[in-house]
Parts: structure tokens; C-alpha cells; sequence
């Protein structure tokens, strides 16, 4: 077996999910009551994504890991996980956002559709953002990308 992958949001990461991975363009500038396990830039968006409206952002946050391509993904997550002694462990990848956010939308969940259809793995989110959560209507554009206005 080989590293999972998951989901959630810094403040509602517990160690019991896994190794929690840095996924943000910007650290939190709140102590954690965890110490990150590490950071991948490339599941970040990049800056020059954010005033971008939703389909806008998707395009270019799925470009984005296009590029870098799932087998270098998985090998980064891999190493991450070895690096903990646990090659078989869940890599959590963290973000700002929770299921409360004004957008309605997050680029974690973006990640996740990315890794399932790379992969054909589920990839769980662990806090309280799902795109099942009956809040998140399919086919309707989010609001603006607010909250990332803290970076």
C-alpha cells in the first residue's frame, strides 16, 4: 500500500487524520496545535490565481497539477510520508477554509477531484467543506473568492 491522501482546514486538523501538509501560498499566522508535517507548493494555488472568479481559478489551479503531473505528486507525498515513518499513512492537505466560508468553494476540494480522477482513490475531507454538504449547490458559481484576501 501507499500514502492516501485527505483533506481539511488548519483549525480543524487533529493529528488522529494524519500528516498534516501545508497546501496555501501563505503559512497560518496563528499557532497551530500541530506542527506541520510538511509543504507542498504544488498543491497550493498561486498568487495569481486568487482574483480570479471560479471557473477562472479551477482552470488554472488544475492546470497547475497537470503540469506537475500525478506521478511526481505521489512521489512528493510519498517522501513526506516516509519522512514521518509512515509510507502507508495519510497525507492531509490544509487550507484556510472551512465549511463557514463565504466563497462556498475551496481549492482543496479542487485538489481532491484532481487526486480521484488521477488516482481513482477517494480522497476524504476531514473538517466540515464538502461539495456533498447540501449548502454546496453544483452548477452555481460561488461568490468572490474573499477570503484569500488574508495573503
Amino acid at each position: 500500500m501507499a500514502v492516501q491522501f485527505a483533506t481539511c482546514s488548519y483549525p480543524e486538523f487533529s493529528s488522529r487524520m494524519g500528516i498534516p501538509v501545508r497546501a496555501t501560498v501563505g503559512a497560518p499566522r496563528y499557532r497551530l496545535a500541530y506542527i506541520l508535517g510538511g509543504f507542498m507548493p504544488e498543491a497550493a494555488p498561486d498568487r495569481r490565481f486568487m482574483n480570479r472568479g471560479f471557473d477562472g481559478f479551477r482552470h488554472a489551479m488544475r492546470e497547475k497539477l497537470d503540469t506537475v503531473g500525478i506521478e511526481r505528486f505521489t512521489e512528493l507525498a510519498q517522501r513526506i510520508a516516509d519522512n514521518h515513518k509512515q509510507p502507508d499513512g495519510t497525507v492531509v492537505f490544509l487550507c484556510f477554509e472551512n465549511g463557514i466560508n463565504q466563497k462556498g468553494w475551496c481549492h482543496r476540494h479542487m485538489l481532491a477531484e484532481w487526486l480521484r480522477e488521477q488516482t481513482g482513490q477517494e480522497v476524504p475531507e476531514l473538517g466540515t467543506f464538502s461539495p456533498d454538504d447540501p449548502l454546496f449547490v453544483k452548477g452555481d458559481e460561488p461568490p468572490p473568492f474573499e477570503a484569500l484576501g488574508l495573503f
